[in-house]
């Protein structure tokens, strides 16, 4: 069977109160999430197994979202380093 590519994934927070999700697999991003807060993203954590990704906002409202890693984001490269 084809081995897929090792990709990276990362999460941007910005200042329009928006968040991108951006794999190196794609020239776009994979999702832009809008309407979860008024004001600015002030922090960004992955779970330890990538599905989940907290968000807070200087508004001081936090919003969760949950992935399909596989599906997703790409087959983790071990399981020492989900993502």
């Amino acid at each position: 069977p084809t081995q897929a590519k090792p990709r990276s994934v990362v999460a941007i927070g910005g200042q329009d109160a928006c968040i991108s999700i951006w794999t190196s697999a794609r020239p776009r991003p994979l999702v832009v999430l809008r309407d979860c807060f008024k004001g600015a993203v002030s922090d960004l954590s992955w779970s330890a197994d990538g599905a989940l990704l907290a968000a807070a906002s200087h508004d001081g409202s936090t919003c969760a979202f949950r992935f399909d890693v596989a599906r997703d984001l790409g087959a983790p490269l071990s399981e020492r380093f989900p993502i």
